[in-house]
């Protein structure tokens, strides 16, 4: 007492803050360890002492013990699961972004003559786009599109998207050529439909008799 009469007005408060410090080092510690695996230790006073119901939560691993006018009461951090809820009705399914490149068989167009080739995409899947490729794999030949449009677009003039695209080639050249169909193929639904203008009319390629 005599040292702390001493003590100047900044000497008490260094102290006190000292030993504050060490309080909240100790706390600190003692709470590192609550919950302990996941359990929380206590102890409540009993009945008929100046402390009852009085609830306080202590650190086994540090050796803290119940008083002796404490009973124990442990608790879980985290409490029991509820009932599983009933399961929600099943949400529409959103567009997708795959698509798939089909190709139609191989198609003979005889020298000067025009031939439909046809290619059909998976199920579940619209044609988008398309067109047609000549002698596949082999060497370039003059064969002309003439047509190219989805089924059944391709005769009545609109542009409802469907599984089908069909093309119409003319082989310009004076042999027989192949050629094949290929669509762009997406998600049904994925496109909507519309129309377009009415087709010009066609005109003859050259070499070629209306």
């Amino acid at each position: 007492m005599r040292y702390m009469t001493r003590l100047g007005r900044l000497g008490k408060v260094l102290v006190v803050v000292a030993i504050g410090g060490a309080a909240f080092g100790i706390v600190s510690a003692v709470q590192a360890d609550i919950p302990d695996a996941g359990v929380i230790h206590g102890c409540y006073a009993k009945p008929g002492t100046p402390q009852k119901g009085q609830l306080r939560v202590r650190d086994s691993d540090q050796g803290e013990q119940c008083r002796f006018y404490e009973n124990q009461l442990n608790w879980n951090a985290v409490g029991p699961s509820g009932v599983t809820g009933p399961t929600g009705p099943t949400g529409p399914t959103g567009p997708s972004s795959n698509y798939f490149l089909a190709y139609g068989p191989d198609v003979a167009v005889a020298a000067g003559t025009a031939v439909g080739a046809t290619v059909t995409c998976p199920a579940g899947m619209d044609a988008v786009a398309g067109g047609s490729v000549n002698n596949f794999g082999g060497a370039y030949a003059n064969v002309q599109v003439n047509d190219s449009a989805p089924f059944p677009a391709i005769n009545a003039g609109d542009i409802t998207p469907s599984d089908r695209w069909d093309t119409e080639a003319f082989n310009e050249t004076a042999t027989s050529q192949n050629v094949r169909a290929w669509a762009l193929c997406v998600p049904a639904g994925f496109v909507t439909s519309g129309n377009q203008p009415a087709a010009p009319a066609k005109h003859p390629a050259a070499g070629r008799t209306p």
